[in-house]
């Protein structure tokens, strides 16, 4: 007699003990993480120790697998690029032209800047490079926006460094580990610039939302002084960030809000720059107020 092609798990002990373990790991994977929920709630130093040992482990396989999806990546984008090159070509000439006009403000910006800044006796030193490392993985879809560095405590690297691209800001070091370190991305909820508009000066905080973009808000009253295309780098103020490092351009308008997108794109960045805080200096402080008399 031929048996029958569909059989219940019941029939074979090899299907019983399948079934049986796969619910094992089902619940104990569930338990796993509603004690990451706890530990995390009532010991956050204790959860971020955690969190710094499994990114020390995974971060070897988060770099290899990263590098699989930016090269079928890349594949697709080269293929889009030659199907789009004329309308590309036509666009890039149009910005190009604009940017031209951009660069000579900035260009006055800058000699004036250096002129106050000579008359102040302000000495801005740029902050030393600690490290350059990988950075194998990000995250672009969660509410905590974080990255991975593949390098810790073994690179120099301290929590509160700022982490920067070619092309822009990316976040600071938050954790580090030993082999590995976890960035605040400038989306994240938690991160707070300050700014300033590159074509005037105009003062702004720039705040991460959660959701892949930056708030944008002026210090001074008033009504929303943001167009979109206003490109915005650090100020420096407060220290940490050195100045005019970009930051992220405004891509939306609406009333007294204003949203910006990120100009360092971390799921595009193999390598990226981590640097000490920088902290300005001044040259010829003031000098103490003569005592009063004694009477």
């Amino acid at each position: 007699m031929i048996p029958p092609k569909n059989r219940r798990p019941g029939y074979s002990r090899r299907a019983q003990y399948g079934l049986f373990l796969s619910y094992v790991v089902a619940i104990g994977g569930a338990l796993f993480a509603l004690l990451m929920l706890v530990v995390a709630a009532i010991d956050p130093t204790g959860f971020g120790a955690i969190r710094t040992v499994v990114s020390d482990a995974t971060a070897p396989i988060s770099s290899a697998g990263r590098g699989i999806a930016r090269g079928s990546g890349m594949i697709v984008s080269q293929l889009s690029d030659y199907v789009f090159a004329a309308s590309k070509n036509q666009a890039m000439r149009a910005e190009l032209e604009s940017q031209r006009a951009e660069v000579a403000r900035a260009h006055g910006i800058e000699i004036e800047n250096r002129k106050l800044k000579a008359l102040l006796g302000i000495v801005e030193q740029a902050p030393a490079r600690v490290a350059v490392a990988r950075l194998v993985s990000s995250s672009v879809t969660s509410s905590r926006r974080f990255a991975v560095l593949g390098a810790g405590r073994g690179a120099g690297i301290r929590a509160g460094m700022p982490v920067r691209a070619a092309t822009g800001l990316i976040g600071r070091v938050v954790a580090v580990g030993g082999s590995s370190a976890q960035v605040a991305l400038l989306t994240d909820g938690g991160t707070m610039v300050p700014v300033r508009r590159s074509r005037d000066g105009l003062p702004a905080i720039a705040t991460g939302t959660g959701s892949g973009a930056v708030d944008v808000r002026a210090l001074g009253a008033g009504d929303n002084p943001f167009r979109v295309g206003d490109v915005l780098v650090t100020s420096g103020v407060g220290g940490i960030y050195a100045p005019d490092i970009p930051v992220a351009i405004v891509v939306r308008v609406a009333g007294d809000e204003a949203m910006a997108r990120p100009l360092a794109d971390p799921s595009r960045i193999d390598f990226a720059l981590v640097e000490a805080p920088y902290q300005p200096t001044v040259q010829n402080p003031l000098a103490p107020p003569p005592p009063a008399p004694v009477r």
